[in-house]
């Protein structure tokens, strides 16, 4: 597009400005450069001026408007998306991206912004996006992938009858009371639909038909974030309120910058009781977040809102169960991978103060010499000591580091972390016997020399290697660190002695009963039966993540090879196949497209749940859909389990849907 040549024969300087300002255009020097830019000549430049002189909205004229940095196609009469609208976006991306294979949502779509911001963010996502408007649903289809799924129709009456369920449902619903309709501008009246902005007497008559249906469309742990006016999120928290108990989700409210806009965010949370020790369970899952992000801000909000518990909450249960809030942990991970580094890498110390996430050098240098006991300079020279003569079976005791929890509780004391007077050693084997480490010999003859320890026990597997090695052993580091200590653990200072500050750790029974560490506790080990649990379960989780990463490639394989074999049918075949697989992939969208025996299947946890024989296969005059035995199709004594098809039509797409989700219902039921 060509800059059309400016004119500046107007009042203003500009004879264009000047008709915007003339026509109540506030930005009037802005607008008429969007106008230039995007005219393609004098002609359709004068057009579109005539156009938005006369009310229309600048973004109907220009045929986009520029959204969180997403470019959407608008068109004359339709809803244009605000720019309070980024918040919905921002947050339902959040949400979407906590799940590996999310099923999203947006309704009232509009020309669907949100759903187009997640289908190109987050390519995993099956998007979806329902809108009454058929002008502002053909913009929705250009502004989404063709692999999106459109809906047409009303609120949840524009979803096919068996629809999937939802990870993430968003929606900017009409909000606008009846009687405010007045009050708004001219423009708004006139060159919007009405149906996409009156919510009825107080506003919220399509945010309740939303909480009507929240629990029947959202997964077990599904989300949905509605956009209102800040004033009427109050009146929205009573209507989530007086839901039924057995329907009724969480529900807070997230407030904009602009200080009008906010968004109620409902949570479907599993009930506690099908979780062991679900407190546990979560604290150990954000601790494993910690330590993957030590390197970024923390943000204890995010963090809460991942397990589904509240800020104050975590950081209370995170302290009684680590002996310490999140942030001091995390300072604890950065000062124990600069430890790392410094002992490893060859960087600057400043270098290493930026790579584990300090913004400050001062600070970095604090906390360092305040947990470690010497500056990262001091370390660096001479904190890599071990004896040349210790096996490594001992070195590996010497240093295994002792976490707060692992420390015995001093004798008569009833703090939780206290320091101990500073003591003064030259070396860890004249240490009184109570500070020794065990296994260590009493005399080691030699002088020790500089060199890297042969195992360093880092990761989630030296954590728990060295968990098993002796839980509960006294050392010299400070109990908070995993590292290696101060250069005073594994030889005496070439300058002399080393002060080392001792603490110990000793922790009260929790009022559950459950998750303590005390010598009152009667359990076996270190750890008590509910942490055992916890780690049990998180370790699944774990594994179940890493099997999850694998699978992916080979499942988007997997379906680009069912894509290509429907491709290469013939015509009739093909159209079929190439609706039963919209069919399958809508209703139930964690089956796995696969070829099975040369024909188009949908694999349920690896076997075989369904699969499309084509008529050209064996000769015949049809074509059949056949589920195997997984399916559990079962209707008394006698039911059936293929069905001959020569046209994929609405009477038969709704037939499919309805066997392929009972046939998953009872493939989930047998495995």
């Amino acid at each position: 597009m060509r800059e059309i040549e400016d004119d500046a024969s107007g009042p203003y300087g500009d004879a264009l400005v000047a008709r915007l300002r003339a026509a109540g255009c506030v930005a009037a020097e802005e607008e008429a450069q969007v106008l230039r830019g995007a005219a393609r000549d004098e002609a359709e430049l004068e057009e579109w001026t005539a156009r938005r002189c006369a009310g229309e909205f600048l973004e109907q004229v220009v045929g986009h408007v520029d959204l969180a940095g997403e470019q959407l196609v608008v068109a004359p009469g339709v809803f244009v998306p605000r720019q309070r609208t980024a918040l919905l976006m921002r947050e339902a991306l959040r949400e979407a991206r906590t799940r590996p294979r999310p099923v999203v949502l947006e309704m009232y779509a509009g020309v669907a912004p949100v759903a187009a911001h997640l289908a190109r963010r987050l390519p995993s996502a099956h998007v979806h996006a329902a809108e009454l408007d058929e002008r502002a649903l053909d913009c929705a289809r250009r502004n989404l992938p063709e692999e999106a799924t459109l809906h047409h129709g009303d609120g949840w009456v524009a979803l096919p009858p068996h629809p999937p369920r939802f990870d993430v449902i968003a929606a900017v619903p009409p909000y606008v009371p009846d009687d405010q309709l007045r009050l708004m501008p001219r423009e708004a009246r006139e060159h919007k639909p009405l149906t996409a902005l009156l919510g009825g007497e107080d506003g919220l008559d399509h945010v309740r038909r939303m909480l009507d249906g929240a629990a029947a469309h959202l997964t077990a742990d599904g989300v949905m974030l509605l956009e209102m006016h800040r004033d009427q999120a109050m009146a929205a928290l009573d209507l989530v309120a007086a839901l039924p108990a057995t329907e009724r989700p969480s529900a807070d409210v997230i407030e904009g910058d602009d200080g009008a806009t906010a968004l109620l965010r409902l949570r479907r949370v599993p009930a506690r009781a099908t979780a062991p020790a679900p407190d546990l369970l979560l604290l150990r899952r954000v601790r494993d977040q910690i330590d993957r992000e030590h390197h970024v801000p923390l943000d204890v909000e995010a963090l809460a809102a991942g397990v589904h518990l509240s800020a104050g909450h975590l950081s209370r249960r995170f302290r009684e169960e680590y002996g310490e809030p999140p942030y001091s942990y995390l300072m604890t991970r950065r000062v124990e991978r600069a430890m790392t580094l410094l002992r490893t890498a060859d960087r600057s110390v400043t270098r290493i103060c930026m790579d584990v996430g300090f913004s400050s050098l001062r600070t970095f240098s604090t906390r360092f010499k305040e947990l470690v006991g010497v500056s990262p300079s001091a370390y660096r020279e001479h904190g890599a000591e071990v004896l040349d003569t210790m096996p490594p079976c001992i070195a590996r005791k010497v240093t295994r580091p002792v976490r707060n929890r692992e420390a015995p509780r001093a004798e008569g004391s009833s703090r939780g972390v206290h320091d101990h007077d500073i003591a003064r050693t030259d070396h860890p084997l004249q240490l009184p016997p109570a500070h020794r480490p065990r296994g260590l010999p009493r005399l080691l003859p030699g002088r020790p020399r500089l060199r890297r320890p042969r195992r360093d026990l880092r990761g989630a597997r030296g954590r728990r290697r060295r968990d098993r090695a002796g839980a509960g052993r006294p050392g010299l580091r400070h109990p908070r660190l995993r590292g290696a200590g101060p250069c005073g653990e594994h030889g005496p200072h070439p300058a002399g002695p080393v002060l080392i500050r001792h603490r110990t750790a000793t922790f009260a029974p929790h009022r559950s009963g459950q998750g303590s560490m005390s010598t009152d506790d009667h359990t076996s080990g270190t750890f008590s039966d509910a942490e055992k649990e916890a780690m049990r379960a998180r370790a699944e989780e774990l594994r179940a993540e890493k099997a999850q990463g694998k699978g992916a490639k080979k499942r988007e394989s997997d379906r680009a090879k069912l894509e290509e074999l429907i491709a290469g049918l013939p015509e009739a075949d093909r159209r079929d196949a190439t609706r039963v697989h919209e069919i399958v992939s809508l209703v139930a969208p964690q089956l796995d497209a696969r070829t099975w025996y040369g024909m188009p299947a949908w694999a349920l946890d690896g076997d075989v749940l369904c699969f499309f024989t084509p008529a050209s296969k064996f000769e015949e005059r049809y074509s059949s859909i056949r589920f195997n035995a997984v399916a559990q199709l079962d209707e008394g004594s006698m039911w059936a389990a293929s069905f001959a098809v020569t046209e994929v039509g609405d009477a038969a797409a709704d037939r499919i849907a309805l066997l392929v989700r009972r046939a998953v219902e009872g493939g989930t039921a047998a495995g």
